[in-house]
């Protein structure tokens, strides 16, 4: 899974240069003669497609997720499902221990006295 996502987010890191650079690139006059300030002033005036082009980002992560959500299912063995189903569940074992004993009742607390360790009072 995360190889398919890092493919994902690769490839929306290329549609986000892309989708940034290009109209900037038409806005200033072409790809012929290429003008460094030109350039510079165009992005520091907020020109180009980078003020959109982030949603490529956002797209990307949430195509990395239902990749991992599909994926974990679809890929699963038999011997997975197995696995998973038997796992025991704490939350029901600590239920059904509740419900033979009270959690809340607090009984005396014993000190265990040893013959190397004399009990404190």
């Amino acid at each position: 899974m995360g190889v398919a996502c890092g493919v994902i987010m690769l490839l929306a890191l290329i549609v986000f240069l892309v989708w940034g650079f290009v109209p900037l690139f038409n806005q200033i006059g072409g790809w012929d003669g290429i003008d460094k300030f030109a350039l510079k002033e165009a992005i520091r005036s907020g020109q180009g497609g980078f003020a959109v082009s982030w949603i490529a980002f956002a797209v990307g992560g949430i195509l990395c997720g239902i990749v991992c959500l599909v994926g974990s299912v679809a890929f699963k063995s038999p011997d997975d499902w197995i696995a998973e189903a038997k796992q025991e569940d704490a939350w029901l074992k600590y239920a059904q221990s509740d419900a033979k004993e009270d959690p809340w009742a607090r009984g005396p607390e014993q000190q265990e006295s040893s013959p190397d360790r004399p009990a404190w009072k």
